[in-house]
């Protein structure tokens, strides 16, 4: 895998992750419910892959992480619905489509 093709995996990987958690009521999701979403958005991603991009999101502010069990529960945050909702880009996160 080229580093293009894995930056490209991994802006779309964190866009499916924000996305997935946009769409929770409490906006939340564990990282297991987490990988199946990618899966169904992108491509068949491993457990610490996921881990990965969520680590990154956090560091950007995107999403908070809690830890139970071994498990990590991300939680969307103002910063991560702002770029999901187009008005303010996050560096390393694919950009949504325009809705219509």
């Amino acid at each position: 895998m080229t580093s293009d093709y894995g930056t490209f995996l991994a802006e779309k990987g964190r866009l499916a992750i924000l996305q997935a958690l946009a769409a929770e009521f409490d906006g939340s999701l564990g990282d297991d419910l987490l990988q199946k979403a990618v899966d169904l958005r992108l491509v068949r991603r491993s457990i610490d892959w996921i881990r990965t991009q969520l680590t990154v999101l956090d560091e950007l502010g995107a999403v908070s992480i809690e830890t139970d069990g071994g498990r990590m529960i991300a939680c969307i945050t103002r910063a991560g619905r702002d770029h999901i909702e187009r008005r303010r880009p996050l560096a390393g996160v694919a950009r949504p489509d325009p809705e219509g």
